[in-house]
């Protein structure tokens, strides 16, 4: 059984698998495939019988990896490219920060996300997974669209 995570989010973002609630990650330490090592992944829950974290690589690779081998704290702005560039998830900040916000603040940061889809081209959302120290912007659309916005 693999448990994953769950998340909140702004607008719904249909896409051929789930990328909402997953969270972007660092492979680090890794002994047997050190080629994999700074690499960014994407996390995509816990096996509890295995004791491992699912992690979707860039090429769409899956490796099953221990929590000692992925770091979870990323600088802002590290971006993780995946679905042959059509989603980025981009790195913001701690969620912490994300969840002291009014709600003024948030209506008006969701405001701001729509008026940058539509100025982009792209879909949007705020990806906050639970339990988790940062958020990330999720961005789906044209490869073209993506890079530019």
């Amino acid at each position: 059984q693999v448990r994953l995570a769950q998340c909140r989010v702004g607008l719904v973002l249909p896409c051929s698998i789930p990328m909402a609630g997953y969270a972007v990650v660092k492979l680090r330490g890794l002994q047997s495939a050190t080629h994999l090592n700074d690499q960014l992944g994407l996390c995509k829950g816990f096996d509890e019988a295995k004791g491992r974290w699912l992690i979707e690589l860039q090429d769409g690779e899956e490796k099953a990896l221990k929590n000692d081998n992925i770091l979870t704290t990323l600088e802002p702005g590290s971006t993780l490219r995946l679905e042959r560039g059509c989603v980025a998830h981009v790195t913001v900040g701690r969620t912490a920060v994300l969840t002291q916000l009014e709600d003024e603040q948030r209506e008006s940061l969701d405001s701001d996300l729509s008026e940058f889809s539509e100025k982009f081209n792209v879909r949007a959302e705020i990806n906050t997974p639970d339990g988790w120290p940062q958020f990330s912007m999720l961005l789906r659309g044209q490869p073209d669209d993506v890079d530019r916005s």
